[in-house]
């Protein structure tokens, strides 16, 4: 895929929204219990059809952003140009 295209298979379709939204957008990067009591994990389900129970990196304020994409999911998508 070019570099201006999501990775369909980190690429996230739909995940619990207690879990993944707050770890991730949480400005204090806090660790929060998960639905299924382990700490940042949430269930996700990716473009490609396959879903995972995924560690969410925290937010990290000196970083926004780095989070966002990991080698397990990707939570930014650019608009291709």
């Amino acid at each position: 895929l070019p570099a201006d295209h999501p990775d369909y298979a980190r690429a996230l379709l739909a995940a619990d929204v207690k879990t993944s939204d707050v770890v991730a957008n949480d400005d204090q990067g806090r660790d929060f219990m998960g639905e299924f009591n382990e700490l940042n994990k949430s269930v996700m389900a990716f473009y490609d059809g396959h879903a995972e129970y995924v560690y969410v990196e925290p937010k990290d304020s000196s970083d926004p952003d780095a989070h966002m994409i990991t080698e397990d999911y990707q939570l930014l998508f650019y608009p291709d140009n």
